[in-house]
């Protein structure tokens, strides 16, 4: 690395320290015994100048340096995305004719016959006249600009990435089989159609959806290598929401597990839990299932890493650890008896009867969670852990939610599929404020209210959410062909407008602004 720098000081030249970033990401072995390959990580600014530049100089050559495609092809099956060590094949196609044998056995090959691609015979293209590892094959270069994605660069702002949590949370209550169906014009919702995005973008930014930067991963012997670097990000930040509420005065700490059976070195088996497969949690929860904090497991540590001032009890720590008295307190309590098949009287101590009361807290938000919860598959351990995380964040406020309203007095709770889809429906809809005001508003407004009340008179039009209603996003007026009654409370007149996002037929005349009126105030 001292020889690129001093010998290549015009690339190094100008950066910045963040964008001054040249280190050995690991070595590898070549096939002569006096060389090894080295595999360098920069910086985006440091990899553009070199590539530009072409070639580096390091001690007495000069080294090409080429903006190399990431795409990986199979030698056995001439396919693409994978190795020929993970191919499902097992007989080797010719390269030049497609065939099931070899290259160095191919008579076509030998009497100079035009080749033909066999990726490019399996997709019907008409131009099939080249080898399958020609760089001009049609089909190659769609997947090489689809592993450097160079074409439709994605821009996700926070509008859009509320669409898609909202997308998600629906699919959670309304399961389909089928990710595509949900844009489908028989089975397709309307809510994700009209008001969510595109199917193409969703399915995007679910591939390339990242919660932390791979850069600053540490090699696997490195002290502080971290296992859970790449989902660390959001776990950490909702435990630091989750924590603001004040803890009860009896909690529950119980292991819960995320269900899967993907491939993974954290995934545990528990044979003793409804789903045996998956990836184990440590929470902290409250006995009305709220969970206050939780930790993923990431495996056993060292068992050199034993913290200042703990005893070593040994393999079995039973054995040092005995009551000084007899429980006090006991209480007779009934078991059944299978031998005598009747109810016997035992006597049970009383903290083991405080235990069982108040462990219940975990096992309440895992029926909560396997009531609904995001059953969207996905070959990434980080997104399969990332909707347990909105699993756990969506019962979190729907718990406070009930909390707050029993508080209030209000009779009229939703329950939890209820709230899945209000919640999935105002982030799908919800719009952002161009001057940035606060979005949040007290739920006992007077127009919210009224509505209410003028619906239960009569017949009526669905009541918009009151976040949606007043977010100030793309409220059109539309005209109608044929009058309405305008739908504002204490209003009798009628109109021809009506808003285009819920389609509320709303009146705008000198006297009584009824459509500003409905979108501005509470």
């Amino acid at each position: 690395m001292m020889a690129l720098r001093n010998q290549n000081g015009e690339l190094f030249r100008g950066l910045d320290p963040e964008e001054d970033r040249l280190s050995i990401k690991y070595r590898k072995r070549s096939r002569n015994q006096y060389t090894i390959q080295v595999v360098l990580s920069v910086s985006p600014t440091l990899w553009k100048r070199i590539t530009e530049a072409g070639n580096v100089n390091i001690d007495l050559r000069r080294v090409v340096a080429l903006d190399q495609s990431p795409l990986v092809q199979c030698k056995r099956c001439l396919g693409y995305g994978h190795s020929k060590k993970y191919c499902s094949d097992k007989v080797d196609l010719c390269s030049h004719c497609g065939r099931h044998h070899t290259i160095d056995k191919c008579t076509e090959r030998q009497t100079s016959s035009p080749p033909s691609c066999i990726n490019c015979q399996r997709s019907k293209q008409e131009k099939t006249e080249h080898n399958a590892f020609s760089e001009t094959c049609p089909l190659r270069r769609r997947w090489d600009a689809a592993h450097k994605q160079i074409s439709n660069p994605e821009i996700i702002n926070e509008n859009i990435l509320n669409k898609f949590l909202g997308i998600l949370i629906y699919t959670s209550v309304i399961k389909f089989s089928n990710t595509r169906a949900y844009w489908s014009e028989k089975f397709g919702y309307d809510h994700i159609k009209n008001n969510g995005i595109a199917l193409k973008k969703f399915e995007k930014i679910r591939s390339t959806l990242h919660f932390a930067d791979d850069t600053l991963c540490l090699p696997k012997d490195h002290p502080d290598y971290d296992r859970l670097l790449k989902i660390r990000p959001p776990e950490e930040t909702l435990n630091c929401q989750f924590g603001k509420v004040p803890l009860d005065q009896r909690l529950s700490i119980d292991e819960q597990m995320c269900a899967t059976k993907m491939s993974h070195y954290i995934k545990q088996y528990m044979p003793n839990k409804p789903h045996k497969w998956g990836f184990k949690l440590y929470l902290i929860c409250s006995l009305q299932g709220y969970a206050h904090r939780f930790e993923v497991y990431s495996g056993g540590g060292s068992k050199n890493n034993i913290l200042p001032g703990e005893p070593d009890l040994g393999e079995s720590g039973n054995t040092v650890v005995r009551l000084a008295r007899m429980e006090q307190n006991q209480q007779p309590q009934s078991q059944f008896d299978k031998s005598k098949k009747e109810r016997v009287a035992i006597t049970c101590p009383k903290v083991i009867k405080e235990y069982n009361a108040h462990m219940e807290g975990v096992d309440l938000l895992d029926s909560f969670i396997g009531r609904y919860h995001i059953t969207m598959k996905s070959r990434k351990w980080t997104m399969r852990l990332f909707y347990h995380f909105l699993d756990l964040a969506v019962i979190n406020s729907w718990v406070m939610f009930k909390k707050v309203n029993n508080i209030k007095g209000n009779d009229q709770l939703l329950n939890l599929g209820t709230f899945r889809l209000e919640l999935a429906e105002t982030l799908c809809k919800l719009g952002l404020f161009a001057n940035g005001a606060k979005q949040g508003r007290p739920s006992g407004s007077r127009i919210q209210r009224e509505l209410v009340m003028k619906k239960f008179r009569g017949p009526a039009q669905a009541i918009p959410l009151k976040d949606v209603r007043l977010d100030q996003t793309c409220h059109w007026a539309v005209w109608l062909d044929k009058q309405q009654r305008c739908k504002f409370p204490k209003c009798s007149g009628f109109t021809f407008k009506m808003c285009q996002k819920y389609r509320v037929s709303l009146g705008d005349t000198k006297k009584s602004n009824c459509f500003y009126k409905y979108h501005n105030e509470e």
